[in-house]
Formats: structure tokens, C-alpha cells, sequence
């Protein structure tokens, strides 16, 4: 008390005083854990919309490349048909032709030329 009686600004605090810092330092205290409780809150806002857009890119990741893998095989599809058809396609300019039909005619059904002979072979 000597030290606060030398200086003429300094006095000693009234019940009011101290009532006044004590709510300070309460409200002081009570901001901080609001503070606190938001940035909670907003940390797991912000981890919950990250797990959530996580699991919605997985989904979506999975359909990609179940695509991409039927892409794969209806690519693999197509070319054999293509190859189908491009053989169809001779054989029916083929079956223009009196040679290709003659030994068609000949291969299937057995048939022979005028003085031809057909040997059987057996077959394993």
C-alpha cells in the first residue's frame, strides 16, 4: 500500500472495481469458448463436407471405370464384327462369281465335275 500511497494515479480498487474486471475477464473467458466452439464446429463442417465429397468421388470413380472397361470390350466387339462383316461381305461378292460357286457347290454337297473322282479320306 506504501508504493500505491507514493504514486498519486494508482489507488486501490473499490468493490465496483473489482466487480467490473472480474466481469471482463468472465467475458473475456466466455468469447474465447465461443470462439473455440466455432472453429470446432466449422472444423467439422468442413470434415464432414470432405468425407462426403470423398465418398461421392469414389461412386463416381467407380462408374468411370466400370465405363471405361465395357468401352474396352465393346471396342474389342466391334472390331470382330467389323471383321465378320468385311468376310460376309466377300463371300457374297464372291457368290457372284460361277468359279466360287462351283466349288461351294462342290465342297458342301459332294457334288463332281464330268470325270472327276472324289476319294474319302479318313478322318482322326
Amino acid at each position: 500500500m506504501a508504493y500505491m500511497n507514493g504514486q498519486a494515479n494508482i489507488q486501490a480498487l473499490n468493490d465496483a472495481g473489482r466487480s467490473e474486471l472480474a466481469f471482463r475477464q468472465q467475458e473475456l473467458s466466455y468469447q474465447r469458448a465461443i470462439h473455440r466452439r466455432r472453429r470446432i464446429v466449422c472444423g467439422l463442417t468442413m470434415l464432414i463436407f470432405t468425407i462426403v465429397a470423398m465418398v461421392q468421388y469414389h461412386g463416381q470413380y467407380v462408374k468411370y471405370t466400370s465405363a471405361q472397361q465395357s468401352d474396352v470390350q465393346m471396342q474389342k466387339n466391334l472390331a470382330k464384327a467389323q471383321a465378320e462383316n468385311k468376310q460376309y461381305t466377300q463371300t457374297a461378292k464372291d457368290l457372284q462369281k460361277d468359279d466360287y460357286l462351283q466349288k461351294v457347290v462342290r465342297e458342301r454337297h459332294l457334288y463332281t465335275k464330268d470325270g472327276e473322282t472324289v476319294f474319302n479320306l479318313p478322318t482322326n
